[in-house]
């Protein structure tokens, strides 16, 4: 009994490193858009009655959407990190 539990946590270690394996070349695809100073009717797809932002509600169609998200003033650094790709304490 204890020999063919070995072989198949064997068995199933080694499966695992192949699936994994075979996904290792393949990279997603994560676009990252930050504005600043903008608020959520800002856009047409949100709402707004004069702004028309045809190519950014498209992209919102075919994206994921994070629409309940709270942040602090301790995020500032990060963002300034990610505008100037620069490390915040050397601006």
């Amino acid at each position: 009994m204890k020999t063919l539990t070995n072989l198949l946590l064997g068995a199933l270690l080694c499966a695992g490193f192949v699936e994994a394996k075979s996904f290792s070349g393949s990279r997603p695809n994560i676009i990252l858009v930050m504005t600043d100073d903008q608020g959520y009717g800002d856009l047409s797809c949100n709402g707004h009655p004069y702004i028309k932002t045809p190519h950014i509600d498209r992209f919102r169609e075919q994206s994921t959407r994070f629409e309940d998200f709270h942040v602090s003033s301790s995020c500032a650094p990060f963002g300034l990190e990610l505008c100037c790709a620069a490390r915040a304490r050397c601006v």
